[in-house]
């Protein structure tokens, strides 16, 4: 099975994607900033109502491996209390920025209700620096045939609040776009 994931949103690109999950009929889990919460409750409730997994993503995007112990509950508990706010019940799926995470960051998480170990990625196309959605769908559709057709997928509806690094491009619709051209694919 397929599962696609999206880091970094809600944005004003996620419900580009949602229109597109939506009419392929596909359920995709969106891990969220907590700094972008409050500028998109809508759409994160859209996310919830079409039976998206929504998952904590953090509040600012750091590398957790590099904070110290309250700074790293600052940023988990934080976005869990913006989503439990809004939505009246809490995310048990996370993914630390970077994929960066060790024993003492999954002790902490699962300390605030979140699964012992984050939502890894079985093909992380590198979406966040590309702007051809083309290029995209063909490194998401080569990454799953040699997996069987089957994986966890990471894409990006949003960008960091520092603007990621130095390679991030300003914008998510090559994404919107390489999304449709997957589903077409593999329906």
């Amino acid at each position: 099975m397929i599962r696609l994931s999206f880091d970094d949103g809600p944005s004003k690109w996620t419900p580009q994607i949602l229109d597109v999950l939506f009419e392929y009929d596909v359920q995709a889990t969106f891990f969220v900033i907590g700094q972008h919460i409050a500028a998109h409750e809508e759409t994160l409730e859209r996310m919830v109502d079409e039976g998206h997994t929504v998952g904590n993503h953090t509040w600012s995007h750091p590398r957790l491996t590099d904070l110290g112990e309250d700074r790293l509950h600052f940023e988990l508990k934080n976005t869990q209390d913006a989503f439990l706010k809004l939505m009246g019940f809490k995310m048990h799926e996370w993914r630390a920025p970077y994929f960066a995470t060790d024993e003492r960051v999954d002790a902490i998480a699962a300390d605030l209700g979140l699964n012992p170990e984050q939502t890894g990625a079985d093909v992380v196309p590198d979406d966040w620096m590309l702007t051809d959605g083309d290029e995209i769908a063909r490194r998401v559709l080569h990454g799953l045939s040699g997996r069987g057709n089957q994986g966890v997928v990471c894409l990006h509806d949003g960008i960091p609040p520092d603007g990621g690094s130095s390679r991030c491009t300003d914008s998510r619709q090559p994404t919107v776009d390489a999304v449709k051209l997957i589903l077409e694919a593999l329906a």
